[in-house]
């Protein structure tokens, strides 16, 4: 964790939620193997360009949708939830609660 105020490399990955990104790298790793198979032919210079793009647009996407729950309230901080993640939705909690009880 980086000093109070300040956000660190570690904090914008939480932010950004890193871990999800692996479903946007393997969609354009698989839309990638069969442009390769169908034309035959690779870019190394296109490829780059378009998983930083990939991954810049998944990111801004993630952390906005973050910045936006923390700001509206509509999530809360949970050491850990029922499905393993560390943010969940007040309706999700509610649902689960009340599944639970009965």
């Amino acid at each position: 964790m980086s000093a109070p105020g300040r956000v660190g490399l570690v904090d914008v990955l939480q932010i950004v939620d890193i871990r999800t990104k692996i479903v946007s790298v393997s969609s354009l790793a698989i839309g990638t193997a069969y442009a390769v198979y169908a034309t035959h032919t690779f870019s190394p210079l296109l490829f780059v360009a378009m998983l930083l793009a990939t991954l810049l647009v998944d990111m801004g996407t993630t952390g906005f949708n973050s910045y936006y729950d923390f700001r509206t309230a509509s999530t809360r901080w949970t050491p850990m939830s029922s499905n393993g993640r560390h943010w969940s939705s007040a309706a999700s909690t509610r649902r689960w609660r009340c599944a639970s009880r009965g």
